[in-house]
């Protein structure tokens, strides 16, 4: 019958992905502000359940913040992959290709920058 079932049927029905303890963790971590500890499991989070969606959003977030965008922008694609409905979703990885551009920007105006300062 629809509402009587336990959590590994509700889990088969609703849930996208395998849930392990290595996510719960993750997201503790994150809400506590222990970002370096976050991203490292929550790497190994995501090899283990590799569809879930928010793991792979939240891991992009703390990537960017620790300034590797590429690698942000990848896990930003993969949740976008998962979830390709969710407009969350695609508004972060909206704003970290933005940022990715920007920082590319960036350097390719430093590059040119020192190369005329050789040159003169």
């Amino acid at each position: 019958e629809e509402g009587r079932f336990d959590f590994e049927e509700h889990a088969g029905r609703y849930m996208r992905y395998e849930w392990n303890p290595l996510l719960c963790e993750g997201f503790e971590l994150t809400r506590a502000g222990q970002r370096d500890a976050a991203v490292a499991i929550l790497t190994r989070a995501v090899e283990r359940s590799p569809r879930s969606a928010q793991a792979w959003s939240t891991l992009a977030g703390l990537l960017m913040d620790q300034g590797r965008r590429l690698e942000a922008e990848a896990a930003a694609k993969r949740a976008l992959e998962l979830e390709p409905s969710s407009t969350h979703y695609r508004t972060i990885l909206a704003a970290i290709e933005a940022q990715v551009r920007q920082a590319s920007a960036q350097d390719s105006a430093a590059g040119l920058y020192s190369e005329q300062r050789a040159l003169s």
